[in-house]
């Protein structure tokens, strides 16, 4: 509490006699039921309660943030261990590949259009072949946004009440679980880099350890200084 707060119960007090006349002398007040500690001890929280009041965020098919989600359970997970942080990269981040989607799926429009100006013609090849092209090309197109898609929405992290854990997703064929006690967590930042992770609150949280991985980052999470103080707390708690 601030010292204006503070009550000194050891101050001294002028005496004065029966007829109210200062006698020059001093005594102390004495409260026994005064605490000694001047800080209210009920005002403190710790960071394990801080944990605890923690509101709950909804959680949906497409979250890219979610603060003590429920139903969310991963391998090897111990039976006290809870899902504090859920999070992967932005929804932000996808908007160059949804973009380039649709572009690529008007550009066989564009060049129907555009082909008779420049005086060029299908015609040295015959309908069945042109469809056949027409197929494979779209078949590319989908094939890049299912990809890309699929790398957003399985490269996922979650923080637990004793571990981070980060799931890193390349294709259809590779995929890495890494985890790594918070004990051994030695310091912790974040970094939001130009106009749009600043704009739409979203950047990279970077994680020093002690461990066998010396450094994790958190790449393109939204809330990032958010995502910060939660472990920062998480971390606080398992100390205390």
């Amino acid at each position: 509490m601030p010292d204006i707060f503070q009550f000194n119960s050891n101050k001294p007090i002028p005496a004065t006699n029966q007829s109210g006349q200062n006698t020059g002398a001093s005594t102390t007040a004495s409260n026994p039921t005064q605490p000694s500690d001047p800080i209210n001890p009920v005002a403190k929280t710790t960071a394990a309660q801080s944990i605890a009041n923690l509101p709950q965020t909804a959680m949906n098919l497409f979250s890219t943030l979610s603060v003590k989600p429920r139903g969310v359970n991963f391998a090897n997970q111990d039976p006290n261990e809870d899902v504090i942080l859920f999070f992967r990269a932005d929804f932000i981040t996808n908007a160059f590949w949804i973009f380039a989607t649709i572009f690529l799926l008007f550009v066989p429009i564009i060049f129907a259009i555009l082909a008779p100006m420049v005086n060029l013609s299908l015609s040295m090849l015959n309908p069945q072949a042109n469809l056949v092209i027409l197929y494979f090309y779209y078949l590319l197109v989908f094939s890049y946004a299912f990809i890309s898609f699929m790398y957003w929405f399985y490269n996922v992290g979650m923080v637990t009440n004793k571990h981070i854990i980060g799931v890193q997703f390349s294709d259809v064929t590779y995929k890495n679980i890494s985890t790594t006690p918070l004990q051994e967590v030695a310091d912790i930042d974040f970094t939001q880099q130009g106009f749009s992770q600043t704009f739409f609150d979203y950047g990279t949280v970077s994680i020093q350890t002690e461990g066998i991985n010396p450094k994790i980052d958190l790449v393109k999470i939204p809330q990032p200084g958010k995502v910060t103080d939660i472990i920062l707390q998480i971390r606080e708690a398992l100390n205390e």
